[in-house]
């Protein structure tokens, strides 16, 4: 939308884009009524576009992220607007959620969505952000049993957190764009020399999280575009919440 916005003469209507943009990015055929599992897919994208993409908060800069995207700390982190860690959530989480059960609603009424890769694309990631907002719960228990010192609680509360980790890992693993190995497997392909291409993977993989050298403590661009794919949520952040939670023990 915003890229078609400076070609239009005209004021873009909202609901009229989006429908159109759906019809097409979903391959829903243009010139016929409403489709089977296009009626639920059109209600996802207007949760989505009224919620999520429609930030009033003048604070936030910059996308928000998933505070398990940040460094374990025993502070709370949640609701920074920050620039670029950024972790206060402008929107209703339930919306989310609430797109998601109309995305798979879509599909049980239209089965082949799934073999459609801009549907399957969407679903997974709407389903990722779904998971990783209810894990913000967890994570406010996780804090203020640490501060409690209750050993306990930390570990059940880390426990949870670090299973629901790996059940996005489980998710964002079914859809190829969201696998670290393609990011690797396509950076090393651009050489033939093995020295090349284990610098292009390392290069490849320093900017997923270090984006640098992280020559001094802390580094002011640790976690700067770190990603939710399988092969990092699980082995990176997964990871580093068991240890935090593990070393309160």
């Amino acid at each position: 939308m915003a890229l078609d916005a400076p070609w239009s003469s005209t004021e873009l209507d909202i609901d009229e884009w989006t429908h159109s943009f759906i019809r097409r990015r979903y391959t829903f055929a243009t010139d016929h009524a409403l489709l089977p599992g296009e009626k639920a897919s059109q209600s996802a994208w207007n949760r989505l576009v009224y919620s999520v993409y429609n930030s009033q908060d003048e604070t936030v800069s910059g996308v928000p992220r998933s505070i398990f995207d940040l460094v374990p700390a025993p502070e709370n982190l949640l609701d920074k607007p920050g620039h670029w860690l950024g972790t206060k959530i402008v929107y209703d989480t339930n919306d989310v959620v609430l797109a998601l059960d109309d995305m798979l609603a879509a599909v049980k009424a239209a089965p082949g969505l799934a073999d459609v890769p801009a549907f399957r694309y969407d679903l997974v990631d709407v389903a990722r952000q779904a998971l990783l907002d209810a894990g913000v719960p967890m994570y406010l228990s996780l804090i203020e049993a640490w501060r409690a010192g209750d050993a306990a609680a930390v570990k059940a509360h880390g426990q949870a957190i670090v299973q629901l980790l790996r059940d996005v890992d489980a998710v964002v693993a079914t859809d190829k764009n969201f696998l670290l190995s393609t990011w690797i497997q396509d950076a090393r392909s651009w050489s033939d020399n093995d020295e090349e291409k284990a610098l292009l993977e390392r290069d490849a993989r320093n900017q997923l999280l270090l984006w640098g050298t992280g020559s001094v403590t802390p580094w002011p661009l640790d976690r700067y575009a770190c990603k939710h794919w399988h092969g990092m949520v699980a082995d990176v952040y997964a990871a580093g919440w068991e240890k935090f939670y593990l070393h309160r023990e």
